[in-house]
């Protein structure tokens, strides 16, 4: 009775079940539905449970479903080797070549010691790589993960497998699942994939996150000098190009991108969305990767019926060896198509990539600005530091240190914030960077506001910098115990004649009591003074390295870049 209402609801929803199998458990019957612990090729078993796990400092409060039912969970304290593993595997199924389903579920990952979650697609008794991979503490929340489920060839009796591995030496890393569903079709675009002719696309129509080989309907250009292509993993030149997707961030994720071997400088591929028709305003975001020392012009055009037009957003050269964070408004009127056109750079290291662009009705928020309450905004984890921060909510897992509850809302539930977790395995002196999107130069300074929890006998240090070409410039830093209080923090950057980006550094002190957090962060274009007054860096390192890059981002304007000058503060 229990899996008929399952398969009823998801009906009800308009979910295309998979035929066949029943896949979709909530575990609320305090078993495994048809999903099974594996048997030889693990050494860990994932348990049914209800309510907080043994361990203080990780696992959920509760259940995903209802706040009361269950869940199964990979216990990982008392004698459990690290990389020690469970896995649970699905009925098996039959997926024929080109067919698409997604597995949906709902993943909990938070503690110290938290190791990985990987999926993968078992084909012929084959575990081969993961598809989906998370892994490292993601903070004291359920989190929704979606996986797309194909393959190149007819399979008969695949199956599923979810895996959890023990991390880090320590007690605080569980791993929880619930609310496990599979349904045909890719995952974020059932019933948009595809336009139908004479049909008006809603601004879903152009969000895309590329694991599908159809691209969501956005084309290639045929006019211009050559095209973006799908891939996967790294590109075939070294030291350009990703290594892994954005929006699964694996090897096996997909993602659209530009070759520059074998092409001129200043060849240009364009990649043209479907076409949407709104009077309202419209946000289009989206990620880029630009990695290499010959890297060209990334633009985004609002293409009418009047042609390309100039561009509304565009970016230039070396960008860091991470996936950015990009969005621009688009007035709204009569119809038009987002274009994205690559540049082609001076040499064979300009692979540029994107991923995930989405598109909704409204402006776009403003640039820097994040209260966390939904997720990072614009500013993203950097991949070239020791750790990440964790968005979370209520307490850190460690005593005497981090905030009691976050400064938006005041409130310990429900209120969310960002926190570097100073418990092992971190080390004394690893950093955790978040960066934010680009910023262009203007001639009015601009003050970056936020607040701040330095709260531990081991606190480390909290730097604020700007950085441009790769050079990064201290502009804001306080070292040690401050208050147990939320506190203040600004700093200026004067009338930058280049483009540059904001980095806020975490670094881990010498000790567990070390949990540094931020929340509230907002940008003005406005002349501030540092506060506190004290938070001075020991050393101003600027740069003076001539800038390659540009940012243009007034829709039909251009800003044109200009002298190279060093970020300054007051």
């Amino acid at each position: 009775m229990q899996n008929f209402v399952i398969v009823f609801c998801l009906l009800a929803a308009g979910l295309p079940v998979v035929q066949g199998q029943n896949f979709a458990c909530n575990f609320d019957a305090n078993n495994l539905c048809q999903w099974t612990n594996a048997k030889g090729s693990d050494n860990l078993d994932w348990t049914l449970h209800r309510g907080a796990t043994s361990s203080g400092g990780t696992g959920p409060p509760s259940d995903h479903t209802s706040g009361h039912g269950y869940y199964i969970y990979l216990e990982t304290s008392g004698a459990i080797r690290t990389g020690s593993k469970a896995q649970l595997q699905s009925p098996n199924f039959n997926i024929n070549r080109g067919q698409r389903k997604c597995l949906s579920l709902w993943y909990h990952m938070y503690g110290p010691n938290v190791g990985y979650l990987n999926v993968y697609l078992k084909k012929n008794g084959v575990l081969g790589r993961p598809i989906w991979r998370q892994n490292g503490n993601k903070g004291n929340r359920w989190i929704q993960g979606k996986v797309n489920i194909r393959t190149n060839s007819n399979l008969r009796n695949a199956l599923i497998v979810i895996e959890g591995t023990k991390g880090s030496v320590g007690a605080r890393g569980d791993i929880s699942i619930d609310d496990i569903q599979v349904t045909n079709g890719p995952c974020g675009q059932l019933g948009q994939s595809t336009v139908s002719p004479g049909a008006t696309p809603s601004p879903s129509s152009v969000t895309c996150d590329f694991e599908s080989s159809n691209l969501c309907e956005w084309k290639n250009d045929k006019t211009d000098n050559f095209d973006w292509t799908w891939k996967s993993g790294s590109t075939s030149t070294t030291n350009t190009g990703p290594t892994n997707d954005h929006t699964t961030n694996t090897a096996s994720g997909h993602y659209v991108y530009i070759e520059a071997n074998g092409h001129r400088q200043g060849a240009k591929a364009r990649l043209i969305a479907p076409s949407y028709s709104g009077r309202s305003s419209t946000c289009f975001q989206f990620y880029y990767n630009m990695h290499g020392q010959h890297i060209g012009t990334l633009s985004v055009y609002k293409k009418t019926s009047r042609g390309l037009g100039t561009p509304i957003w565009s970016l230039s050269g070396e960008q860091g060896t991470g996936w950015q964070f990009g969005q621009v408004s688009i007035r709204g009127g009569s119809a038009y198509s987002v274009v994205f056109e690559a540049a082609r750079g001076s040499g064979n290291q300009g692979d540029i990539a994107i991923d995930d662009p989405k598109m909704f009705t409204g402006s776009c928020p403003k640039r820097g600005y994040c209260n966390f309450e939904k997720d990072f905004c614009g500013w993203t984890n950097s991949v070239t530091d020791q750790f990440d921060w964790i968005r979370n909510k209520g307490t850190t897992g460690s005593t005497g240190t981090g905030p009691t509850h976050d400064h938006t809302l005041g409130t310990r539930g429900t209120g969310y914030y960002i926190y570097i977790e100073a418990s092992a395995p971190r080390a004394r002196g690893d950093t955790a960077q978040i960066t934010s999107e680009v910023f262009p130069p203007s001639q009015q300074p601009y003050c970056l506001q936020f607040w701040y929890n330095m709260n531990g006998n081991a606190i480390g240090t909290l730097t604020v910098y700007a950085t441009a070409n790769g050079v990064q410039t201290p502009l804001w830093q306080l070292s040690g115990q401050q208050t147990g209080q939320w506190n203040f923090g600004r700093i200026s950057v004067q009338s930058p004649k280049s483009i540059f980006k904001f980095v806020i550094e975490g670094m881990r002190g010498n000790g567990l009591q070390g949990d540094i957090a931020i929340d509230d962060i907002s940008v003005t274009q406005s002349r501030c003074s540092r506060q506190p007054s004290n938070a001075r860096p020991v050393s101003q390192t600027t740069t003076t390295t001539p800038l390659t890059t540009t940012l243009r981002t007034t829709p039909g304007k251009t800003t044109a870049a200009a002298n190279p000058q060093s970020c300054k503060s007051d």
